[in-house]
């Protein structure tokens, strides 16, 4: 049986907030196209903050619900806490 700090953990591992998003596999095969041409690191960071530039109004917007939904307590009629919420979310 796993203990309660086990448990915690691969429950927090396991929580669709926790999971991998598109834009991780996105910039992950951006990089690895880019490794292809070694030779031009900087393309690295180009590619890079093209993926920051187009996910930050959704990332902004995200953190604003979250916010909202912590300061609001809104997640209290089925969570305990806010932290719960986050690990089962």
């Amino acid at each position: 049986m796993l203990s309660p700090t086990l448990k915690r953990k691969r429950s927090v591992a396991t929580s669709p907030l926790r999971q991998k998003h598109r834009c991780d596999e996105d910039a992950s095969a951006s990089l690895t196209a880019n490794k292809a041409n070694a030779a031009h690191p900087p393309n690295d960071l180009i590619t890079l903050e093209e993926i920051i530039t187009e996910g930050l109004p959704t990332f902004v917007k995200v953190g604003r619900a979250l916010l909202q939904n912590r300061d609001r307590k809104l997640y209290r009629n089925d969570y305990a806490t806010f932290a719960e919420y986050c690990e089962k979310k």
